[in-house]
């Protein structure tokens, strides 16, 4: 819930746009929710982007969040002894780090 509250509130004070992504497995844009808090879901946010379709030099930063949405990021279909780890946020941290002035900020354990 805190790290929506503040993506959602913070950042867009600090002038940035706020986008999120996720796998999507073909599914149109989804809305998700942060743990239920006393049986009502307090923060969401929309997910229109995949991960996979992202170019991290059109970013200022990418903080990483943990929990739920990272394990969907780290889903990968079929691993493989010796094949590279092909999970969409292996990848894209991979883009991500081969573009210099692009920012990562990890919380807790995102990575």
């Amino acid at each position: 819930m805190a790290e929506f509250h503040i993506f959602n509130t913070k950042l867009p004070k600090l002038g940035y746009d706020v986008e999120y992504m996720s796998h999507l497995w073909g599914n149109p844009p989804l809305m998700l929710g942060s743990s239920p808090e006393n049986g009502t879901i307090e923060a969401t946010c929309l997910v229109e982007r995949k991960g996979n379709d992202v170019t991290p030099a059109y970013y200022k930063g990418f903080p990483l969040i943990c929990a739920y949405s990272t394990g969907r990021l780290r889903y990968t279909q079929k691993p493989e002894k010796g094949k590279t780890n092909d999970s969409l946020s292996v990848e894209l941290f991979r883009r991500i780090t081969t573009n210099s002035g692009v920012k990562i900020r990890a919380i807790h354990h995102s990575l």
